[in-house]
């Protein structure tokens, strides 16, 4: 049977029709076509013979929508979410960001990472805002752009940010523990505390340990009670010796180890080194994580307790 304009396209494509969209999110076409009627989302490209075809906003657009609804949203109400985040979108964000850091305007960090969250979701806040306006921040301290107190309002904003979201996210909801440590000697914490903001918002039980976590200290979290993920970050080539360390210690105990940080970025710093490396987006990393302590959770052996325990 031959298929019209609109329905062919693989969803692998660029700029897939909306066949491909439809079958990629699950939503059916008559919907999408509906979603575009009604509120002008997506604003799809019609070709010459009336064929749509997306581009990736377009996708992303029609995704939200989606999940929006898919949480309770009416309709209505997930298009007024999703027109308002194409209008500001996340590298906007950034810009605003970066520009209240550069004005010592705590309250104006807060406010840019707010309203990324309300329009464009905790994940996307994490990954495309705050990593990104720490790594300008960074750039601009190297070449002389900003100054210690531009870096280290907007990690005291970030920090302040950061533990706010964790208590929203509530109870863990997964029966899967993750300990989160930087290396013996690493101080840099930020990117490693976004992540775990990121696992407890996805319901994991994050034990969260921070900076310069002594290896004694990382068994004991990761052993009592058993942990099924360990994650070990460290950001500066000089310490990755004793996070390495740290890193074998744990891939004796029957948990499944990551590591990651700018110490790795070499490969041939990686060579030997015990666990898995996360050199992906957040949201990848914590599908990795989720997988992992799937895994381990179904050949775990719990750990008998003894009468005074």
């Amino acid at each position: 049977m031959h298929k019209s304009d609109d329905e062919q396209g693989g969803a692998g494509q660029d700029n897939p029709t909306i066949g491909a969209v439809s079958r990629a999110l699950g939503v059916p076409a008559p919907t999408i076509r509906a979603w575009e009627w009604r509120y002008q989302l997506p604003t799809g490209r019609h070709r010459p013979g009336g064929q749509r075809r997306y581009s990736a906003v377009d996708v992303a657009a029609l995704t939200r929508m989606r999940d929006e609804i898919a949480a309770g949203r009416g309709a209505a109400e997930a298009a007024a979410l999703v027109t308002a985040a194409l209008a500001a979108p996340p590298a906007t964000v950034v810009d605003r960001l970066v520009a209240a850091t550069h004005r010592l305007h705590t309250q104006g960090v807060v406010d840019a990472l707010e309203e990324s969250c309300h329009h464009h979701g905790l994940p996307v806040t994490l990954e495309q805002v705050v990593l990104p306006a720490l790594q300008e921040i960074g750039r601009r301290w190297a070449d002389g752009r900003s100054d210690v107190a531009h870096e280290h309002l907007l990690a005291g904003a970030l920090q302040g940010w950061l533990a706010a979201q964790q208590l929203k996210a509530g109870p863990p909801r997964r029966a899967s523990t993750v300990v989160l440590a930087c290396g013996p000697d690493d101080q840099h914490t930020l990117a490693l505390e976004a992540f775990a903001v990121l696992l407890t918002d996805q319901g994991f039980d994050c034990r969260y340990l921070g900076a310069q976590t002594p290896i004694s200290s990382l068994v004991l979290a990761a052993r009592q009670p058993p942990a099924h993920v360990v994650v070990v970050a460290s950001h500066l080539p000089r310490y990755r010796t004793p996070a390495v360390r740290a890193l074998q210690a744990v891939a004796a105990l029957p948990v499944a180890v990551f590591y990651a940080g700018a110490a790795f970025d070499d490969p041939g710093a990686r060579r030997d080194v015990p666990g898995t490396y996360l050199d992906g987006t957040l949201s990848a990393a914590t599908r990795a994580v989720a997988q992992a302590a799937h895994t381990i959770a179904t050949t775990q052996v719990p750990v008998e307790q003894g009468p005074g325990d």
